[in-house]
């Protein structure tokens, strides 16, 4: 398979998940709780990652409970104040933005296909981790927390992946003309 085509094929994959989350993942006429779904998230998204960042080296290092139970602790701490912080700035920004102003973030928000992706993938990261993960990290919830992390790294991961192959798909189409 040339790079094109894998491309192109990558393209044709991208635009049915975008096709899917435009009317199906984010509630496509409901402006407000497309940012009320959001923003929580991207808190939860955020905390869930810095808690698995902190919680993998404090389990390395400190040993008083099992390594999975101390990553699943720190990674459910600080995505539950993620969610809790930013559900408080989600109440903030509905006070100060008009109707006009909520639609255009909702619309921006539903167009920005790196934000879609990062929401598929940690929910997609929670679901997993809470309804088949083992419950070893402390049950169901810290094993979500944790998917909900791994999701967000996925995402990550993808995201530079992504760039260097548009980049080198860029320097290839140059070097051709």
């Amino acid at each position: 398979m040339s790079l094109e085509d894998y491309r192109a094929k990558l393209d044709a994959q991208e635009q049915k998940l975008r096709d899917w989350s435009e009317t199906t993942f984010y509630f496509s006429e409901q402006h407000w709780s497309r940012l009320a779904y959001h923003i929580p998230l991207r808190g939860a998204n955020a905390g869930a990652a810095v808690g698995f960042a902190l919680g993998l080296p404090m389990a390395l290092f400190r040993r008083p409970q099992p390594m999975a139970r101390t990553i699943g602790a720190a990674t459910t701490l600080f995505g539950v104040l993620g969610t809790t912080a930013m559900g408080v700035a989600t109440v903030n920004k509905f006070q100060t933005l008009d109707q006009a102003g909520i639609v255009d973030r909702s619309y921006r928000l539903a167009h920005n296909w790196g934000q879609v992706k990062w929401d598929a993938l940690s929910v997609a990261g929670f679901s997993f981790g809470f309804l088949f993960g083992p419950t070893s990290f402390g049950g169901r919830l810290r094993t979500g927390f944790v998917g909900m992390a791994i999701g967000t790294f996925a995402w990550a991961a993808q995201n530079a992946i992504s760039k260097t192959h548009k980049t080198d798909v860029e320097a290839l189409k140059n070097m051709v003309q």
